[in-house]
């Protein structure tokens, strides 16, 4: 599975997804979805996790790779999260899709205050 197929919605192997609208420091809104899919094993037996987020976030074609599915899996939720806090210091601001409020939302609603570093 690439990154293309989880961009596309060609996966069933999605397990979660979220919508947002990211509105950089030029002020322009732009509809996110941020999926990732479940951990695969690979033939080296290492596992991946493909994931990615149109057009924020963006991972390798060959997803995020761990020792294990579990380690694979927070490896791909860390870097989703990091790509994100980069964006917001950048000045950008993350909303949710259906939020009609306005109001920025935090990376710790989304991921909790417990960070991976």
């Amino acid at each position: 599975m690439t990154v293309d197929s989880m961009r596309m919605g060609q996966t069933d192997d999605e397990i979660a997804s979220m919508e947002l609208v990211a509105v950089p420091a030029t002020g322009e809104r732009l509809s996110v979805r941020i999926a990732i899919s479940r951990p695969i094993q690979t033939a080296h037996g290492d596992w991946s996790c493909a994931g990615g987020g149109t057009p924020l976030v963006q991972f390798p074609r060959i997803g995020i790779h761990g020792c294990d599915a579990f380690q694979a899996l927070a490896l791909a939720v860390a870097e989703i999260r990091w790509q994100l806090e980069h964006f917001v210091t950048s000045g950008g601001q993350l909303l949710f899709a259906d939020d009609s409020s306005g109001k920025a939302v935090s990376l710790d609603a989304i991921f909790g205050r417990c960070k991976i570093e």
